[in-house]
């Protein structure tokens, strides 16, 4: 379930989205916190936005955050300061195709828009082939797959999810069915 640091101040976030009729959905640690069993700390909530609504979502992030700084691909800013820091990650659809597909796939999970687990393991994937991640974070992302692949392996559409992987990068498919490989059968992982 999500921390209460997230339900006040995030959930006052999704009301504002909302209130402004911009298409959203929640992706990251926060999302994968609605399919596990076991969630996990973060101090910071993942959303996707349409390219479309950018505009207005700038104008939102401008009244509610403390700092904001907006790169290519996303905006970063801080919805609350320590001791209960919250950070917020505002993801552009133009980022990827993956997110596209994310804003096209949301249900209503909890009270918050949030993407079906396939979907959210293909992201947590193409987190973790980026070139543009840490090692410390790719790990993380990994060891996110590994626990929500396992919560969720019973109900998950394995070809929706091999078929969603496959679109990180151009020759994602195999390496990501070598990934999985790895995954289920508790091989090393190397990407």
């Amino acid at each position: 379930m999500p921390s209460a640091n997230f339900k006040e101040k995030a959930i006052d976030l999704f009301s504002l989205l909302d209130d402004e009729g911009i298409d959203w959905v929640l992706v990251g640690a926060e999302a994968m916190n609605l399919y596990v069993k076991r969630p996990r700390a973060t101090v910071d909530v993942d959303i996707v936005v349409r390219k479309k609504d950018l505009r207005r979502v700038r104008k939102v992030l401008e009244r509610v955050c403390v700092d904001l700084k907006e790169t290519e691909v996303h905006w970063h800013g801080v919805l609350s300061k320590p001791p209960m820091l919250l950070e917020l990650d505002v993801i552009k659809s133009t980022s990827h195709e993956l997110f596209e597909t994310a804003l096209d796939r949301k249900v209503l999970m909890g009270g918050v828009q949030v993407v079906p687990v396939e979907c959210l393991l293909a992201l947590k994937y193409l987190a973790a082939v980026s070139a543009l991640r840490s090692r410390e974070d790719k790990g993380r992302d990994i060891l996110d797959f590994m626990v929500t692949f396992r919560d969720n392996k019973k109900r998950l559409n394995r070809r929706l999810l091999i078929d969603l992987a496959s679109r990180a990068h151009q020759n994602a498919r195999e390496e990501f069915l070598a990934f999985l490989d790895a995954v289920e059968n508790k091989k090393p992982i190397t990407l």
